[in-house]
């Protein structure tokens, strides 16, 4: 059984109205990047046309979790890696309703 909750990201705007570019940190401090529906990230303030990204979380699916770490599925698979990647517990928050 799977849980939605928020991991921690940075957000900059997408190409699209709808979409924003999103940056994550796996378990390892390795970055990857993806593309997903603005409805599923939270940012920390507005975002511009600027390029500038800013602090965020985007809802992603827990599939496994110990102490230290989740395993979590991504809304989109990232542009380097997996659809499903390890990171730090301390990155994630509970998703609300």
């Amino acid at each position: 059984m799977t849980e939605a909750v928020w991991l921690k990201c940075k957000v900059a705007p997408g190409m699209f109205p709808n979409e924003v570019a999103v940056v994550v940190e796996d378990a390892d401090k390795r970055e990857m990047s993806l593309f997903a529906n603005s409805n599923l990230v939270e940012f920390s303030k507005p975002l511009t046309a600027s390029w500038s990204m800013v602090e965020g979380m985007v809802k992603v699916s827990l599939l496994e979790r110990n102490e230290e770490f989740g395993l979590v599925s991504l809304p989109t698979p990232a542009l380097e890696g997996p659809r499903s990647i390890k990171v730090e517990r301390s990155a994630l928050r509970q998703a609300v309703g």
